[in-house]
Parts: structure tokens; sequence; C-alpha cells
């Protein structure tokens, strides 16, 4: 299962309230692993909430899940601290890759549970079309 719900000018918790009552869990309760993701203490669905700009998404699904949304605006302090030279270098010639690059390593760290507190971020990734 994997359902992904998108909202503008929500808050997080309640684009989680509204997804999570689609699935039919309407009583649930809120917890935080070490790192700081949240999790639904003893209900075995996952979810993960990003937002940007007045933008807000949200996905549940039954297994582990990431999930992250940003504004194409490059910020020099991210690239410096978590982007790998090439990823950098792919910055200078292509200012659009900011975004494709940076939210699926947010989104690959929120997946893993360690948000940015974990060396896994400084991995390069690699993208390819599908």
């Amino acid at each position: 299962m994997l359902r992904i719900f998108l909202g503008e000018n929500v808050t997080s918790d309640e684009i989680l309230h509204h997804s999570l009552e689609t699935c039919s869990i309407n009583t649930y309760e809120c917890m935080k692993n070490e790192y700081g993701k949240p999790y639904l203490k003893g209900n075995p669905v996952f979810f993960s909430i990003s937002h940007s700009g007045p933008y807000t998404i949200c996905a549940i699904s039954d297994q582990e899940i990431g999930i992250d949304l940003e504004e194409n605006v490059i910020r020099d302090r991210i690239v410096d601290r978590f982007f790998t030279t090439k990823e950098q270098d792919s910055v200078k010639n292509n200012p659009d890759s900011f975004a494709e690059i940076w939210t699926l390593k947010e989104a690959y760290s929120k997946y893993l549970g360690t948000g940015l507190s974990k060396p896994s971020l400084l991995q390069e990734l690699e993208i390819s079309e599908p």
C-alpha cells in the first residue's frame, strides 16, 4: 500500500490526520525515534511528511517510507555540507538539479529514520532515468 497526499496551506498535523482517516485510522498516538523520526505507536502503518512553501505532502505505506518536497532554491550551505564534489558540480552546471538531489537525500534519510544526523546523506546518489 502506498498513498500520497498533497495539500496547500495545511499543517503537518492536518494532512497526517486526513491521510490516516482515509486509511480508516481514526485513533493514533505519534511517537518519535531516537533521531526524531515520527511513527505511530502500536500501528504497522508508516508515514513521512514534508513541507515547502505553502505545500505539505504526506506518504502513507505499510513499510518504511521517506518523502520530501522542496522549492527549487539553491541553498549553498546545504550544497557545501551534504553534496559530494560531483553533485556540487552538477548543481553548478544545472541549477535545477539541486532540488532533485536534495529531495532524494532527504527522502532517503527519512526512510532510514536517521534524519540529518547520519553520514548517509554524504553518499553520492545515482540518479537515472526510468
